[in-house]
C-alpha cells in the first residue's frame, strides 16, 4: 500500500513539472512569437529614412533629450492604441515604464514634454516621413486589388 501511493505521488510530481515545464516553455515560445507589436510595426521603416526627414527640417536641433524619434514613437503608439488625449498617452506610457526603452522610446514622455514637442516642432518632418511609409505602403500592396 505504501508503494502505490509513492508511486502515484510520483506520478503526480512528474505530472505536475511536465505540465509546469510545459506552461514555461508556451510562454517562452508566445513571448519570442509576439515579441512586441508595437516593434513589429517599426520594421517597415529604418532608423535612417527617419533620420534623413529630422535633417532636412532640423528637427532635432537644441534638443536635449527628447528627440523627433521619441516624439514619433510615442505618438504612434498612441495612435495605435486608441490614445486620446496627453493625459492619457502619459499614463499609459507610465504604467509600462520598464518597456519603453525596448520600445524604442529613450526620453522621458511626460506630458508636458509631448505637448512642447507637438507645439514646436515641425510637422513637415513628419509629413515627409509620412510619404516615406506610403511609398513602402504602395509597393507592398502593388497586386492587391481594393474593392
Amino acid at each position: 500500500m505504501i508503494q502505490a501511493k509513492k508511486v502515484v505521488i510520483d506520478l503526480k510530481l512528474k505530472v505536475y513539472y511536465s505540465h509546469s515545464l510545459f506552461h514555461k516553455i508556451q510562454k517562452g515560445m508566445a513571448h519570442e512569437y509576439r515579441k512586441n507589436n508595437f516593434l513589429t510595426s517599426n520594421r517597415f521603416f529604418t532608423h535612417h529614412d527617419f533620420r534623413k526627414c529630422v535633417q532636412r527640417y532640423e528637427g532635432n536641433h537644441k534638443v536635449k533629450s527628447f528627440s523627433c524619434f521619441d516624439q514619433f514613437l510615442c505618438m504612434a503608439f498612441a495612435q495605435l492604441t486608441y490614445r486620446e488625449s496627453l493625459r492619457d498617452i502619459e499614463a499609459c506610457l507610465r504604467s509600462m515604464r520598464e518597456k519603453l526603452y525596448h520600445m524604442g522610446i529613450r526620453g522621458k514622455a511626460s506630458r508636458s514634454t509631448l505637448a512642447d514637442a507637438n507645439e514646436n516642432r515641425n510637422w513637415c518632418t513628419y509629413a515627409d516621413f509620412a510619404q516615406v511609409l506610403i511609398h513602402r505602403a504602395r509597393a507592398l500592396y502593388r497586386s492587391v486589388h481594393f474593392v
